[in-house]
C-alpha cells in the first residue's frame, strides 16, 4: 500500500486552461496562474469544512506566516473566496483538486477525494492542503526548480518538508505585489 503512495500524482483541474507566466524572478522562472481567489482588498477568505481541517488549518498557517492575515475563515462581514470540502472520489490518482473559476480574480472550490486522502501520511494531508491553497492563491504547478517545493507536482518527493521555500514565496511576492 504505502508503495503505492509513491505514485500518487497531483493533478489540479482548472475550470479554465490556466496561463503560466514565464516572466523571471531572481530565484528563477514564475510559475504562475491567471486566476487567484485572492479579493482586491488581498484577502482570501474561505468557508465550508473538511474532516481534514487539521491539516488546513496548518496550510493556512504556513502561507501567513509568510504574509500574515490574507488567508482568513469567512465571516458575516466578507465575501466567500474559496469553499473547501470533501469529495469521496474525483478521478483516478487525484488527490485534491483546486478549481477557479473566472479570468483574474476567481471564486474557487478545493475539493479532497476522502478515498485517497485517507491512505496519506499526516504530514502528506499537510503538504496536499498547503498546496491546494497556493494553487487559490494563484501559484502554478512547479516542478522544475526543486523537489522541496510546496508547488511542486508529485508529493513522494516532498513527505516531509510543509515550509515555503525561496522559489513559492517569489511566485506568491510576484502575485500579491502585482496581481491581487
Amino acid at each position: 500500500m504505502k508503495k503505492t503512495l509513491k505514485k500518487i500524482l497531483f493533478v489540479c483541474v482548472f475550470a479554465v486552461i490556466p496561463f503560466v507566466a514565464a516572466a523571471q524572478s531572481r530565484w528563477g522562472v514564475l510559475a504562475v496562474l491567471d486566476q487567484w481567489a485572492v479579493d482586491s482588498g488581498k484577502h482570501m477568505d474561505w468557508s465550508g469544512s473538511t474532516k481534514y481541517s487539521s491539516q488546513w488549518n496548518t496550510g493556512v498557517n504556513v502561507w501567513n506566516a509568510y504574509k500574515s492575515g490574507v488567508i482568513r475563515q469567512d465571516a458575516w462581514n466578507t465575501v466567500n473566496d474559496v469553499t473547501v470540502q470533501d469529495v469521496s472520489y474525483i478521478d483516478s490518482n487525484t488527490v485534491a483538486r483546486t478549481q477557479l473559476i473566472g479570468n483574474g480574480k476567481a471564486d474557487a472550490t478545493i475539493s479532497f477525494s476522502t478515498q485517497m486522502m485517507d491512505s496519506l501520511s499526516a504530514m502528506q494531508k499537510k503538504i496536499t492542503c498547503t498546496h491546494e491553497i497556493g494553487h487559490a492563491l494563484g501559484l502554478a504547478e512547479n516542478n522544475d526548480l526543486g523537489t522541496q517545493l510546496i508547488m511542486y507536482h508529485f508529493i513522494n518527493y516532498n513527505t516531509s518538508n510543509n515550509v515555503l521555500n525561496s522559489n513559492d514565496k517569489a511566485n506568491y511576492d510576484y502575485m500579491y505585489n502585482n496581481m491581487y
